[in-house]
């Protein structure tokens, strides 16, 4: 009996870690920088600007020497609006958008 709770308990664990996993934020964003910066921004820059505002960053490519496309990640809030607000107060920004031509892609 108590090895079939243990089972229970197990899976119950793993479909509650699921519901987190699908209610994360994961997007593509385009970050406007408000100063320019030659492509690609440093490893640590990104992680600074991640870190400051309770995100995941991960860089894909440049779009202008101020504009940056980057896959957000964050545990709260599936329409990342929350984690969005956060990095449009960032200093560093001049503006934070999801990027519109992704947004019918699937995963």
């Amino acid at each position: 009996m108590l090895l079939l709770c243990g089972f229970v308990g197990a899976a119950m664990g793993s479909s509650g870690a699921d519901a987190t996993k699908s209610s994360a934020c994961n997007a593509r964003i385009i970050l406007g920088l408000k100063q320019a910066m030659q492509p690609p921004p440093t490893e640590q820059w990104v992680q600074n600007l991640a870190a400051a505002n309770g995100v995941e960053l991960h860089y894909l490519r440049a779009m202008t020497a101020r504009l940056y496309l980057f896959r957000l990640s964050a545990p709260e809030d599936a329409s990342c609006s929350a984690p969005i607000a956060r990095l449009r107060r960032d200093s560093r920004l001049g503006s934070v958008e999801l990027d519109q031509r992704r947004k019918h892609e699937a995963g």
